[in-house]
């Protein structure tokens, strides 16, 4: 895991262009989504983690509501992406995490510290890609900024490094939000980056969009 100071990052049948391209009534709301994804993505303990899985085993921990977190990596070469599979109930909208940071404070910094560090990080942003079923769909791709402050409970074992206990935190990033796919097979690939840095996340899931009830989690 990377770190910049106290910012760590993370990075996730076809449906019709009508519904990617009508603005939806779920599209506010990001910068609340981006804090709890963090908290979701944050209080899974490293072993069964969906940031660090590289299969698609665990990407139906946590998950609640008619929200659907993908996930990043901590790292991975741009062209070698991490391949998952994973199998979601119909009716689940989609939040896509390109790459984004959560910025925590050390000993005699600020919240307002840490707004900027995040900022300055993904300022550097340069890669932002969305495919769906092959189709671009990067213009979903919006800044969202979590700047009010939000509380992250990290267990003992955790992808930060941090002590076990419970943080405030706040969060920047690029992310996209998808609305439910048909029943059936698709595909969804997204790449993010910093080419200065050589830090990139490219990642593929592939998901089975289930009737209701038939979903069979870990």
């Amino acid at each position: 895991m990377m770190t910049s100071r106290t910012c760590i990052w993370s990075a996730a049948i076809a449906a019709s262009a009508f519904l990617f391209t009508v603005a939806p009534a779920w599209a506010d709301g990001g910068d609340r989504l981006s804090a709890e994804w963090w908290q979701h993505s944050v209080s899974i303990p490293s072993p069964q983690n969906p940031i660090l899985d590289e299969s698609g085993t665990y990407c139906g921990i946590g998950q609640r509501g008619n929200m659907w977190f993908l996930h990043g990596t901590p790292g991975n070469p741009l062209g070698s992406p991490v391949v998952r599979e994973c199998t979601v109930p119909a009716g689940q909208h989609f939040f896509v995490p390109i790459l984004n940071y959560i910025c925590t404070p050390f000993a005699g910094e600020t919240i307002e510290d840490n707004i900027g560090f995040c900022a300055d990080a993904v300022d550097q942003i340069d890669l932002k890609v969305l495919t769906v079923d092959g189709k671009d769909r990067s213009k979903l791709i919006k800044r969202r900024v979590a700047s009010d402050p939000f509380p992250i409970q990290v267990p003992a074992q955790n992808y930060l490094g941090f002590p076990a206990g419970v943080y405030d935190s706040v969060a920047d990033g690029y992310w996209a939000q998808l609305p439910p796919l048909p029943v059936g097979h698709h595909t969804i690939h997204f790449q993010g980056g910093i080419t200065s840095w050589l830090l990139y996340v490219d990642v593929i899931y592939h998901i089975d969009v289930v009737e209701p009830g038939v979903v069979v989690f870990p």
